[in-house]
């Protein structure tokens, strides 16, 4: 008889793939994954969102355990210890050169301390942002703020203005970060080396699996990597 092939890994991709834009996680998507759960499938969330901003998801999913890559792949935490498995962050100086360049091209843009998101300044952008995560942020002087706990820097723009910024970005400091396009509207900035792809790499590591083993869903560019 034909063997049948059993993946030991299923890699989701958070916003626009399990969770729809009213942040809801439709219940036959709950049943399969805890279906895959039941096999013996390891279960993990990658996305660009906060350890914090995840965990509810993750509560939603009722799972006993999983892993989740947080902030595109700059932080994997172990979900329910929250014990952080891997991190590489942003120095305070690469955090201000990624804002420098924000400035000169006059788009806003937001630093993560930790799991929390900080702006300079209260506008349109940092409240979209707040609502589409429903997650508040924190407003702090750019000017005298040092970022020591930081994975990443996201810029914001309107859609018709993002790929002419992302290559502006790449001529600037592609060769010292990683640069993504995450949304029609948002381009992220992380330590270089740092994006799904490598995310899924170190589980498939950690755990022994390879890649012929996992299923990746991702709906945007910034889930690419771990696609491929």
């Amino acid at each position: 008889s034909e063997e049948v092939k059993m993946y030991r890994l299923l890699a989701l991709d958070l916003d626009d793939t399990l969770v729809n834009s009213q942040r809801i996680i439709s219940q036959k998507n709950k049943s399969a994954i805890q279906a895959a759960r039941e096999k013996g499938t390891i279960i993990t969330i990658l996305t660009g969102r906060s350890y914090v901003n995840t965990r509810p998801v993750c509560e939603e999913l009722e799972l006993d355990s999983m892993p989740v890559v947080t902030f595109g792949g700059a932080k994997i935490v172990s979900y329910p210890d929250d014990q952080i498995l891997y991190q590489e962050l942003l120095t305070s100086d690469m955090v201000r050169e990624v804002l420098h360049f924000a400035a000169q091209e006059k788009v806003y843009a937001q630093v993560y301390d930790g799991d929390v998101f900080c702006y300079n300044e209260e506008t349109e952008e940092s409240r979209y942002y707040a609502q589409r995560l429903g997650q508040q942020g924190r407003q702090v002087d750019f000017a005298t703020t040092s970022f020591d706990n930081s994975p990443k820097v996201l810029v914001t723009v309107q859609p018709e203005a993002l790929p002419a910024l992302y290559e502006k970005a790449k001529v600037a400091l592609g060769d010292k970060y990683q640069i993504t396009p995450s949304s029609q509207r948002f381009l992220e900035f992380y330590h270089l080396g740092n994006d799904k792809g490598m995310g899924l790499a170190w589980l498939g590591k950690h755990y022994g699996i390879m890649r012929e083993e996992m299923i990746a869903m991702g709906a945007m560019a910034v889930d690419a990597p771990m696609l491929r």
